[in-house]
C-alpha cells in the first residue's frame, strides 16, 4: 500500500482500520496519499482512478464490488479490527431506571433467539427496515454474530480506538480514557450472566 492513493472516509472505523493495517505492517502513513471521501464518491473514484485503494465496510463494500467486477479485490482483517455496536444510555437511565434497561436486554435476547431461529426471516426484516436489497443483507449476513455481549475484548479495542482519535487530532488532546469506569456490567449480567466477560 507504500505510494498508494487511498480514499477514506474521515474519522471512520474505515479510517481507523487502514492505519491499524498500516502500523501492523510498518507502512509510514506518509507514504500512502489519503483522500477523504464520501462513502458514495468511493465507487467512482476507484472506477476513475482517482484512487488505488478505499477502505469501506458493508454493505458498500459489497455495492463496489458488484459494480466494479473482477477488477476490485477485496479483504478484511478480523484479527485486526472488528466492529461491533454498543448500547449508550445517561448514568441516570443506567443507575436510576435500570428496569428499562433490563427491559431492552431482554427484547434484544429475544431478538438474538428469533435470528437464531428463523434467519430467513430475519434477513427479510433486516432488509425490509433497513430499505437495502435483500441480497446485500444475505452477503453480509455472514459477517455479523448477532449476539449480545459485554466482552473483556471491546476494552482494549476502544482504548486503542481513542489513543487513535486523539493521536489523529479528531478530538481535543487528552489522557486516554479508562472506559472500564463507564462500562455498565450489572444490567446484562442481571439478565444474562454469561453474556458478561469484562473483569473488574
Amino acid at each position: 500500500i507504500a505510494g498508494k492513493r487511498v480514499g477514506i472516509a474521515r474519522g471512520t472505523n474505515g479510517e481507523f482500520f487502514l492505519d491499524s493495517l498500516m502500523v501492523r505492517h510498518r507502512v509510514a502513513r506518509d507514504s500512502v496519499v489519503v483522500f477523504d471521501l464520501k462513502p458514495e464518491e468511493m465507487a467512482d473514484a476507484l472506477a476513475g482512478g482517482a484512487v488505488d485503494a478505499i477502505a469501506i465496510w458493508s454493505p458498500i463494500s459489497g455495492r463496489i464490488q458488484k459494480r466494479l467486477g473482477d477488477g476490485v479485490r477485496t479483504f478484511s482483517a478480523e484479527d485486526l479490527y472488528f466492529e461491533s455496536f454498543g448500547l449508550v444510555g445517561t448514568p441516570e437511565l443506567v443507575n436510576v431506571h435500570p428496569d428499562r434497561v433490563e427491559k431492552v436486554l431482554r427484547a434484544l435476547l429475544r431478538a438474538e433467539s428469533f435470528v437464531r431461529s428463523h434467519p430467513d426471516r430475519a434477513r427479510s426484516i433486516v432488509a425490509r427496515e433497513a430499505g437495502l436489497d435483500p441480497e446485500e443483507v444475505a452477503a453480509i449476513w455472514k459477517v455479523f454474530a448477532f449476539q449480545l455481549r459485554l466482552d473483556q475484548s471491546l476494552l482494549p479495542l476502544m482504548e486503542e480506538e481513542a489513543r487513535w482519535a486523539i493521536r489523529s487530532r479528531l478530538v481535543p488532546p487528552q489522557e486516554t480514557p479508562n472506559f472500564l469506569r463507564s462500562v455498565a456490567v450489572e444490567p446484562l449480567r442481571t439478565v444474562n450472566r454469561d453474556a458478561v466477560t469484562v473483569m473488574r
